[in-house]
């Protein structure tokens, strides 16, 4: 049996999946600072312009790839399940209000976290996040200064009262946690729940919490 919790559980899920006639496709993502950091210098470069939500972006382009692949493994483009926890049921729960993951998918099914992020601008985020370029004594509009810095130096950039090392099975009252995502108005127009909101007379989106 395998040491590594997270290893056991790809393999449970695998086995699971071939009991049932079920194709899993198992997603990798970026994380942390390197997924969500939204500044001045990377918006600069970027059209439209905007920066932050590069891991919903990564989550698209392989839902993208499950829809033109999956029925050569057998799958079916048009029933495909999307799951996730903790940070990844965060994850897809933002992924009901992307229009570029719309058709991709069709249910979900998340636990520990769906939801659970403020509705926060790009601009905000780019004011947290000059904390980290102090770290990096990186200029907000330095392009090269960001692109030059090591892996190493970008994970301990980020505040540790950042990382959800003390996170709760389930919300606490009065808990405040840092908020990565970013309604960013291009990838992300609208928070999820404000969606749901807006279309829930005809969201066609089947969901597990």
């Amino acid at each position: 049996m395998p040491s590594n919790p997270e290893c056991f559980g790809r393999i449970f899920l695998a086995a699971l999946a071939k009991n049932h006639s079920v194709i899993f496709v198992n997603v990798n993502y970026r994380r942390g600072v390197f997924v969500f950091l939204a500044s001045e210098a990377l918006s600069a470069r970027s059209y439209p312009k905007t920066s932050g939500n590069y891991g919903l972006g990564d989550l698209v382009s392989a839902l993208k790839w499950v829809s033109l692949n999956i029925n050569h493994f057998g799958g079916h483009p048009r029933r495909v399940t999307v799951m996730g926890r903790g940070s990844g049921a965060t994850l897809i729960t933002a992924l009901t209000a992307v229009p570029q993951a719309k058709g991709l998918f069709q249910q979900i099914w998340v636990t520990n976290g769906a939801g659970a992020f403020e509705n926060k601008t790009v601009t905000k985020a780019v004011e947290e996040n000059e904390e980290i370029l102090k770290k990096l004594n990186c200029d907000k509009t330095d392009l090269q200064c960001l692109l030059d810095a090591s892996a190493e130096d970008m994970v301990e950039s980020a505040p540790y009262e950042w990382l959800d090392t003390t996170q709760s099975e389930l919300p606490q009252k009065n808990d405040k946690e840092h908020s990565w995502i970013i309604v960013d108005r291009h990838l992300l127009p609208i928070h999820p729940i404000d969606y749901w909101k807006r279309h829930r007379m005809t969201n066609e989106i089947k969901m597990v919490f």
